[in-house]
């Protein structure tokens, strides 16, 4: 598989099909010059000139720190573009409720809406995030090999796989959806038992940056 890794642009990272020819990109690996290979059967991507000794494998063999950040950045495309239009979210408890197995979150945009990749909240980075006057509104983060271990995150957050934000079969096609991995993690449930009248009988500890602190 073809992965549509990007190249540098002036120091900021161009994904291929955004890319335009006849300008000159680099691999951000070793510097040197990347070339677009941009036509009608292949999808977009860049490669390495021909003469090129250096040795790098950037684009022939990318790691997963490649493909890491090659979803970011075109999940970050997605949302800049505001193509993304939801999330899936499937639940084993859900299968049991009224409207069934699983549930979506639209993502919806605003006026001033901007997207940071690699964003530093409050005790945590996060792959992506929305943000509109300072404050998050969606953050996402990119699972390849391991999971986001912390939920100091605020909500509503997600976890989507690399492999589906980067496969080559949906790359040109823009998808409008992708599904979360939060398996442990279910909006409907837990409105369902937040919403229970004896919660509020039940002391409680203040949740901040995902630790408790003192007793309410």
């Amino acid at each position: 598989m073809k992965f549509p890794l990007g190249a540098l642009l002036n120091g900021k990272y161009i994904l291929p099909k955004n890319a335009e020819k006849n300008i000159k990109y680099t691999c951000p690996e070793c510097n040197k010059i990347a070339i677009l290979r941009k036509g009608n059967i292949r999808i977009p991507h860049f490669a390495h000139k021909v003469d090129n000794n250096s040795g790098c494998n950037y684009y022939n063999h990318p790691g997963e720190s490649e493909i890491h950040k090659l979803a970011k950045y075109t999940l970050a495309d997605a949302l800049e573009k505001r193509i993304l239009k939801e999330i899936l979210w499937m639940c084993r408890k859900c299968e049991t409720m009224s409207n069934g197995p699983g549930f979506s979150v639209d993502i919806e945009y605003k006026d001033g809406d901007s997207v940071k990749v690699e964003y530093r909240g409050d005790g945590y980075v996060a792959d992506v995030a929305v943000l509109n006057d300072g404050k998050v509104r969606y953050i996402f983060e990119v699972l390849n090999t391991h999971r986001t271990t912390t939920n100091c995150r605020p909500e509503p957050w997600f976890e989507i796989l690399a492999d589906d934000i980067v496969n080559p079969d949906r790359y040109c096609k823009e998808p409008e959806s992708f599904e979360c991995q939060r398996k442990h993690y279910c909006i409907p449930c837990t409105d369902l038992v937040n919403n229970e009248p004896w919660l509020e009988n039940i002391p409680h500890l203040p949740y901040k940056v995902g630790r408790n602190d003192n007793w309410n």
